[in-house]
């Protein structure tokens, strides 16, 4: 079992709280120095998994009113953005490399290009090469063919949707994090939240208590 307690002060919008691992169970107290105005959410990821109507959690008031918590903007849910990522120079002076995530090629995706602050969206070719490219020139959703990509690092294509993608390394790292992200609606800037998050070694269901077979067996 593994047990972290922490606590952070908001900003007025949802965060993400990186704990290693995606809770089990999870508390969170939040308010000022003003004890009567503080809340607590209580949220279980078994619930959540469930699907129940007020799976992001259940707020107590501090007149010990619960109010179920029916969307991600009002509670908790899992954070997890554990996968591939690639190393690219940042346009932002003196940042050096910074990892991005890897998207697949696929309609749908809106690419952004790079601007004085952001990485650009970044794809991998559906037909790995070795290669990533960056969307330096964006005008909205890709819904065309896939283009035929270059492979010289620096070379520019052009898509159906004129995107223009410019080749570039595939160092790609494992990164990102787990833990639980906290909506923006119960968020103050400058109020203060503490919680405990658990993480169970194993889960156990313990049967249907309608039949009066629950056990720790």
């Amino acid at each position: 079992m593994d047990i972290k307690t922490g606590f952070f002060l908001q900003d007025g919008n949802a965060v993400n709280v990186i704990l290693g691992f995606v809770p089990d169970h999870l508390e969170l107290n939040i308010g000022t120095d003003n004890a009567d105005d503080g809340i607590t959410i209580k949220w279980s990821r078994a619930m959540y998994e469930a699907g129940l109507t007020d799976k992001y959690g259940q707020q107590i008031a501090a007149d010990g009113t619960v109010t179920g918590l029916e969307t991600a903007a009002k509670g908790v849910k899992p954070f997890d953005s554990s996968g591939d990522y690639v190393n690219v120079v940042s346009p932002i002076p003196g940042v050096g490399k910074k990892p991005t995530v890897v998207q697949t090629w696929a309609t749908g995706i809106t690419p952004t290009a790079r601007s004085a602050t952001a990485i650009g969206t970044i794809l991998r070719p559906t037909s790995k090469n070795g290669r990533v490219y960056e969307c330096t020139t964006a005008s909205g959703a890709i819904a065309g063919a896939e283009p035929t990509w270059p492979t010289a690092l620096g070379a520019t294509v052009t898509d159906a949707d004129s995107n223009v993608w410019t080749c570039i390394n595939e160092e790609v790292v494992r990164g990102g994090g787990k833990g639980f992200t906290l909506g923006a609606t119960p968020n103050t800037d400058g109020d203060y939240c503490s919680f405990v998050a658990i993480k169970s070694d194993k889960d156990r269901y313990l049967g249907d208590a309608a039949d009066g077979d629950l056990s720790l067996v």
